[in-house]
This record gives structure tokens, sequence and C-alpha cells, in this order.
């Protein structure tokens, strides 16, 4: 499975996920996941905190490359630690976010391009 999404789309999900899993704070971080998936020829993410679930569509694309089982799971921490260090860049803005399933993991690609400066006139 593949899914290509931006940098603000995937920002704005987590935001909203980890208010969710923030309402019960006897939950470990460890506990604190966000679920990708495709149905009906969407894709979503959707975390809970075993009392509330928070169920919302992706901006991106998805590739299943012919798996029978078109779900991935990763850590809201963990997610939120990598994009922090992309939230100031000065030359560079990310352009694409990947997320690709391997045999026994998840392979995360920033893909960034040269930031556009405007004109000081």
């Amino acid at each position: 499975m593949i899914i290509k999404t931006s940098y603000d789309s995937l920002v704005s999900m987590l935001n909203l996920m980890r208010l969710v899993t923030s309402c019960n704070k006897a939950m470990q971080e460890d506990h604190k996941l966000i679920n990708f998936f495709v149905k009906e020829g969407k894709l979503y993410g959707l975390s809970t905190d075993a009392q509330v679930y928070c169920l919302t569509p992706i901006e991106g694309e998805y590739d299943l490359e012919g798996e029978d089982n078109p779900f991935m799971v990763l850590y809201i921490k963990e997610l939120n630690d990598i994009l922090q260090k992309y939230s100031s860049l000065s030359r560079t803005t990310v352009q694409e976010i990947q997320f690709q399933t391997q045999q026994k993991g998840v392979v995360m690609t920033i893909i960034e391009g040269p930031k556009v400066l405007k004109d000081s006139e």
C-alpha cells in the first residue's frame, strides 16, 4: 500500500487525531494510533481513545498494489515528532509525504522542493 498526501493535510489531520486521543489522560502514548485505510475508493484516517473515535477522510492518493488488507497503523506521536522537524524550513518546502508498506513496517518518504520566494518590491 502506498499513500501520498500533502504536509498540511497530514498535519491538520494528526492535530485532530491528537485531540481525540488526548481526552483520555490514562491512555499511554504507545496506544495512541492512527489507522489509515481505504474504503469504497476513499482514503481515511481513524483514531480512538476507546470511548470516542474520530474518522476523517484524507486528501491524497493511494495505491493498493495488490494487497488484500488496505490498512496501515502508525503512532501519532512518532508522526508528529517527524513532521515537527519540517515545520520551519527556510530554503525548502515539503511537497509531498509518502507512506509505503514493506514486509514488516512502513517507510515514510518526505519529498522537498525549493521554497518560492516572493519578490520584495
